[in-house]
């Protein structure tokens, strides 16, 4: 989003930029791997890169420039979500809890914004761009075909083993090649902003918007069907209209987080009729929400500790004749999870992380109109899979939300002639 609090400089990177760039191409080209594997890697790609940051920004002697706004509120979100782990029902397994991990990823991810942002602009910047676009390309490709040929490529790099059942290993293939899906429909924004002004990069951002829309069909991830649709439209708004864009989203995910046990009030007004017509996974999730809002009204300053949504045990019977936990893990929904755990607080420190976001935001898009498309695109896609998906402490998606920004800083500023004219107002 922003570079990181950095300015918008050109001085060359304290660490030796060949090292820089020859670790990112490696793990860049481990990224399609990853995502195939369910995306658990992700987090390590983040923590390496982290890693190298971290020794440039002391090289920089980074802790005599202030930190920015943003970051000083998500610190404390997370400082605050750790601190809740000591009320939660939820028992610490033996080593770093995950309230730590999380602690420790959300602090050090946002580093890689501006590691990429100091290559951007270096003479090996092309390198690296060509790197992160054929990274994305080649997982795209490869979880539309393992999609479509019924999983064949996960059960060739991963057998049945002895004593598993096929079904087993299907549920696990579908699972992980489903988060990839939702890591590519994110990241096909960054991906397109750097692609989009090449004489064929709008057909094949269409193209590629296709084949995730496909591959969500195919395995019933109804929101990889929507969000790719939306992000573009937004994103082509933002191109005209940067600034309004790109507030807009700002506000709305803060509200999204705000505002969220208002909406899932709501849902007790739907007729039984309209839920027992709908898919069962969505029928689930409107039943989760309206048992998380009665559950967030018991204790709505606090919450009840991180990771407490994963002691539930009630089951509901769905209109399928099915019988599921209501509360499966986790919330499926950012800000009633965050409510649930953390409480009032938590969710206005989020909601002051995001809101604080805004002016190095409306930065970012001033500058030209590839950034726009690609970050309004992008923060579309966060906001409707944190909405309807997954949970709010996978450490996957932290990754996911840090390198697409990261990827995002790989858009030059200083533009050739050939491309279109810096957005001015």
């Amino acid at each position: 989003m922003s570079e990181a609090g950095t300015a918008e400089t050109h001085d060359p990177i304290r660490r030796p930029p060949k090292v820089v760039l020859g670790v990112s191409l490696f793990v860049l080209a481990l990224l399609p791997i990853f995502t195939m594997a369910g995306g658990g890697g992700i987090a390590l790609i983040m923590g390496i890169l982290s890693v190298l940051a971290l020794a440039g920004l002391a090289a920089h002697k980074a802790w005599k420039t202030p930190m920015p706004a943003w970051l000083i509120f998500l610190a404390a979100f997370l400082f605050w979500a750790w601190i809740s782990q000591f009320w939660s029902n939820y028992e610490k397994v033996s080593g770093w809890s995950n309230a730590e991990k999380i602690l420790l990823s959300g602090l050090i991810f946002p580093t890689v914004i501006w590691l990429w942002a100091q290559m951007r602009d270096h003479p090996l910047g092309p390198i690296l761009r060509k790197g992160f676009i054929i990274a994305c390309l080649t997982g795209i490709t490869l979880v539309f075909v393992d999609t479509f040929s019924n999983f064949a490529i996960s059960f060739l790099a991963d057998p049945v083993a002895q004593g598993e059942t096929f079904a087993r290993r299907h549920a696990d293939a579908t699972r992980n090649i489903g988060r990839g899906i939702l890591f590519y429909t994110a990241m096909v924004f960054p991906l397109s902003a750097l692609i989009w002004s090449h004489k064929y990069g709008k057909a094949l951002t269409l193209f590629l918007l296709v084949m995730l829309t496909a591959c969500g069909w195919k395995l019933g991830v109804y929101v990889a069907m929507i969000t790719p649709w939306a992000g573009l439209v937004i994103g082509l708004i933002a191109r005209q209209k940067p600034v309004f864009m790109v507030k807009t989203l700002v506000v709305l995910a803060a509200i999204a987080i705000l505002a969220a046990p208002l909406f899932s009030s709501i849902i007790t007004l739907i007729d039984d009729k309209i839920l027992m017509g709908l898919p069962d996974s969505w029928e689930h999730r409107l039943y989760m929400w309206d048992y998380i809002f009665r559950r967030i009204s018991e204790q709505p300053l606090t919450g009840f500790g991180f990771d407490n949504a994963r002691t539930y045990s009630d089951l509901i019977t769905l209109s399928s004749g099915d019988t599921v936990t209501l509360l499966s893990h986790h919330a499926h929904n950012a800000g009633l999870q965050i409510w649930l755990e953390t409480g009032l607080i938590g969710a206005g420190l989020a909601g002051l992380t995001i809101l604080t976001c805004l002016g190095p935001a409306k930065r970012f898009v001033r500058i030209h109109p590839n950034r726009a498309f690609g970050l309004c695109g992008f923060l579309t896609a966060v906001i409707l899979l944190s909405s309807m998906s997954f949970g709010v402490w996978q450490f996957w998606w932290w990754g996911t939300l840090f390198l697409g920004l990261a990827g995002l800083n790989l858009v030059q500023i200083l533009t050739p002639k050939s491309l279109e004219e810096p957005v001015t107002n």
